[in-house]
């Protein structure tokens, strides 16, 4: 099984807004905005806005459900 992100935001990106959105039965994670990755030095997702997201049913093998 492969794990994955359902909405990533990643790289040079800022003054963005992720907002209104619906995740759902997903197997890792559902939102994820990445910063400082290995290479990128500081030029991650920052000053963003994420709000009025719902997020629901997302399992990961760290939770002890899979």
């Amino acid at each position: 099984m492969e794990w994955s992100e359902a909405l990533t935001l990643n790289g040079n990106i800022e003054l963005f807004q992720v907002t209104n959105n619906q995740v759902y039965n997903m197997n890792n994670i559902g939102i994820d905005f990445i910063d400082e990755e290995s290479g990128m030095g500081s030029l991650g997702a920052r000053a963003g806005y994420c709000g009025s997201n719902k997020v629901l049913n997302i399992h990961s093998i760290y939770d002890g459900t899979m």
